[in-house]
Formats: structure tokens, sequence, C-alpha cells
């Protein structure tokens, strides 16, 4: 058969059937990455469930709380990070899920991770918080201490991001305890803080309006709310009546161009809900075992991004379920491609903006 019969065939076999989905990011194995400090770990296992949900868990983890994906190692290839509550770890890994990278030992429960350029470098760390320890780090990968900030009341969540829309990243920082959300620059300075939450404990910095401007996420574990804020305070969203969200992320999880929410739920009904900037749900998950920390982020380094949150002792990542465009589509799939583009476009329009919705804040220097 010649090659032009043979692509010929490709092609007409690939309109028929459709795209191949995305790769599940690890394959099914008995082995993963060990760690010494139980028998329980040593049992760790990654598999990928059926290719209907795109689900693959990492297991064994002691006590899985906070999950952040990024740059860690700055090589240009995305890491996972995970805090081991009941471990005091935080543990990083590749993409394979099994090759640690690095492990930050010795924490006192750590929850919240975050990964960036916090010190506007060029180079990103990382942000632990340690609810227990009352104390954020923030590291490198070599584990040299960049900033601590200390004598915080029951820090849980934690973000790094350009906030204030100024090109330099801050950090944001949940605090339970206090009912606070306290944003701060590399200095210790304070830009902005939000006060009269109930139990702030997730925090996500990103553009979920999709305007081009940063936005800050908070998920109010006391109240029942997510709520979603512009730098000088504004109410950009707010959704009520959840079941004590803990974790909040803020990307493209669907890989069309534009950002959502995803948003853990744990109790009564362990829940993660994925919503884009109209209030469409764009996917979700329930009877989940109490998931907390939540992530978007090209874990498999293929240029997609995919979600990943924590279960007690799981990690799960979830593959969004967009198909791929074939590589050479004929001439009447173009058009027609287009055409979906622009409707899905059409449908997520912004939401409208509650101008009179704010939070108090206040700005101070901070002692580091």
């Amino acid at each position: 058969m010649s090659r032009t019969a043979s692509l010929t065939l490709f092609l007409a076999l690939t309109l028929l059937i459709g795209a191949a989905p995305n790769t599940i990011i690890a394959k099914a194995s008995s082995t993963g990455w060990r760690s010494t400090s139980s028998a329980q770990d040593d049992a760790v296992n990654i598999f990928s469930s059926n290719s209907t949900s795109n689900e693959t868990q990492w297991t064994g983890l002691s006590g899985a709380q906070g999950v952040a994906i990024g740059d860690l190692t700055n090589d240009g290839m995305q890491e996972t990070a995970i805090a081991e509550g009941a471990a005091g770890r935080v543990t990083v890994v590749k993409s394979d899920g099994r090759t640690i990278v690095k492990q930050f030992t010795g924490l006192n429960n750590p929850f919240g991770v975050a990964i960036g350029d916090f010190s506007n470098d060029g180079l990103n760390e990382i942000a632990v918080a340690e609810t227990n320890g009352s104390r954020v780090d923030v590291l490198k990968i070599d584990g040299t201490v960049v900033k601590q900030f200390q004598g915080l009341n029951q820090p849980v969540g934690v973000a790094i991001g350009d906030f204030n829309n100024d090109h330099l990243n801050e950090i944001a920082i949940a605090e339970s305890g206090s009912g606070t959300v306290i944003v701060l620059k590399s200095d210790g300075s304070i830009v902005k803080q939000f006060t009269g939450f109930s139990q702030p404990e997730g925090v996500a910095i990103g553009d979920f309006s999709n305007d081009g401007l940063n936005e800050i996420a908070i998920a109010d574990s006391g109240a029942n709310k997510v709520y979603v804020l512009r730098s000088d305070g504004t109410q950009v969203e707010e959704w009520d009546g959840l079941g004590h969200p803990v974790g909040v992320a803020i990307g493209d999880y669907d890989n069309l161009g534009l950002n959502e929410i995803a948003i853990t739920e744990t109790y009564p009904v362990g829940k993660v809900t994925v919503l884009a900037d109209n209030g469409t749900i764009v996917a979700n998950w329930t009877g989940r075992n109490d998931p907390t920390g939540v992530a978007i982020g090209d874990i498999a380094n293929n240029g997609k991004n995919e979600l990943a949150f924590t279960e007690v002792s799981n990690l799960t990542i979830e593959v969004s379920n967009q198909t791929s465009v074939p590589e050479f589509p004929s001439f009447t799939v173009v058009p027609a491609l287009m055409a979906a583009t622009l409707v899905a476009m059409i449908i997520r329009r912004k939401r409208v903006v509650k101008p009179n919705s704010s939070f108090p804040d206040q700005t101070q220097d901070h002692q580091a």
C-alpha cells in the first residue's frame, strides 16, 4: 500500500473513531516511590483506573493534606509537592510518581504548600505552612531557608503569585485560627490583610475572571463559603452553602484557554468541583475520602494541565477528558473545530461583578 493511501486510510479511521484521549500519567504498577516512616508507606502503589474518568492515584502517603505543582528544580519540568501531615514531611516527586526529588522532613503538621518565585530572582521556591508550628517556611530545593514567617495563628493555606498585578510575586497565607488572610512581599511587609473570616483554610492566586488581572480565592471552611476577591478587596464571586471547603486552585483544567476554579469539600460529602468563570460546572467528583488540597498544573509535562487533589492517604490525579485534535485534520474538519471553539467562548461569557461587596483590609509592616 502506498504512503498516500495509508495516510488517507488513517485520516478516515481517525474521523470515524474520533481523536485519541489524553494519556494517563502513570501506567498500572506494583511499585512506587518508597519511604521508611511506616509499614503502610512501603506499600506504595501507582495505578490508573478506568479510562472513562481518566483517574490516576498515588497511594501510600501518610496523611496527605496539601498539594502543589510547579518547577521546583528550575529545570523546565514540573514536579508535584505533597504535604504529609501525619509524617511531618513534604515529598516532591517527578511526574512518574515514583522518583523522589526532595523530602523536607521534621515539619510540624505541614498542610498548605505552594511552588513559585517568591523572592523574584527568577528561581522557584517552595512555601510550606506548618499548622501546628505556627509558621510558614519558604525554602529552596536544597533546603536553604529563604524566608520564615513565625508567630502565625494556625496557618493552613498558602499561595505564591502576583496578587497586586505589579509583576512581582507575593505570598498569601490563610490563618485559620485568627480568621485572617495576609498577603506579604518578599521583604515581609504586608500588602493586604483580609479579616472577618470564620475559618479560612485554602487560598489561591490567579486570573479566575480571565480579564488579565489576578485575584485571590479564599476557602472559608467555618462559613461554608468560597470567595474570589480583587486585590483592592472588591468581591468578584462568592459560593455559599458548601460542605466545609478546604482547598482552592485556579488554572486552566480543561485546556481550553480560560481559567477555572477548583474547590474541595470535606463534609458531609467528600466532593471536588471545577467551575468556570460563568458558574458552569466543568467537572465534579463526589463520594471522595476527605479531599483537602487541590492543584491544577502540567503534572505529566505534556503541555496540558491536570488536576490533583489529596484524599487522606491518596493523591488523586484527574486528566481532563478533552480529546486532542488529529495531527492532520481534513479541510472539512477545520471549520467545524473553529466553530465549536467560537461557540464555547461565547457560552463562557464573563460573570457580572458585584462592585459593592468587599472585605475589610489593612496595610502595615510585618515582622518575619
